[in-house]
């Protein structure tokens, strides 16, 4: 009986521990822009996000670009630029946020290009475990808070480098709402191109009182079982 018992408890923590969802918050890469059929420079008509500066939209092949369909050149025609979200999104206490972005070197010079990734706030805000990926490698700066803001300036990318994820995340303290921008304080004319971005939130349930009454229910009868094998 209490084997049964313990396969029932089991089966309730797993089933509880697991209740867990990933949301796409924001997903863009850009293949809809300017038609998607052919560049724009000074290009500020976004479907997802407000232009600051100049940012050029790229086709495939032109102006020695290479990228998946349409992509963005964070450094314009004829200055740096930042792509910020138009829409805010809003979180729980516990969920764990994330922005990442599949970033390039210029590919037209050597020359190293700066680059930043930002969380604006809606309201303070405190956050743990924030964490930033570069190059495959990921940095957990711990927690800090409340602020309004966290912003992230990446090491500068070569000119040559290839494209390759770069984010940042963390673990919200409190509830609110974060919008996510992109940028370059590059100027020479030719920046990091981004060819997609993506924001995540991921949410850990709360188990339901039932299924944590069921759960008292079932150790209770394990120790029960075990005092009783034990006389």
């Amino acid at each position: 009986m209490h084997k049964r018992m313990l396969a029932l408890t089991l089966g309730l923590v797993l089933g509880a521990t697991q209740l867990s969802a990933q949301t796409v918050m924001l997903q863009d890469n850009f293949n809809t822009e300017n038609g998607g059929t052919t560049s724009a420079l000074n290009y500020n008509a976004f479907a997802n996000w407000n232009v600051t500066g100049q940012v050029d939209v790229v086709r495939n092949g032109q102006y020695g670009i290479s990228c998946n369909g349409m992509c963005v050149d964070l450094d314009g025609s004829s200055g740096p630029g930042a792509l910020k979200s138009k829409l805010s999104y809003s979180f729980a206490a516990g969920d764990v946020v994330s922005f990442r972005a599949f970033v390039s070197g210029s590919q037209r010079s050597s020359a190293a290009d700066n680059f930043s990734m930002r969380f604006t706030f809606a309201s303070g805000t405190s956050v743990s475990d924030a964490t930033v990926e570069e190059y495959g490698v990921f940095n957990n700066y711990g927690g800090f808070g409340p602020t309004s803001a966290w912003e992230h300036v990446f090491n500068p990318i070569a000119g040559s480098a290839a494209f390759a994820w770069y984010g940042m995340s963390f673990t919200a303290v409190n509830a609110g709402s974060v919008s996510f921008e992109l940028k370059t304080n590059s100027g020479d004319n030719i920046g990091p191109v981004v060819d997609e971005m993506i924001a995540q939130r991921r949410s850990v349930a709360v188990p339901e009182p039932s299924t944590l009454a069921m759960l008292a229910v079932g150790f209770t009868a394990l120790a029960v079982a075990r005092r009783k094998r034990k006389a």
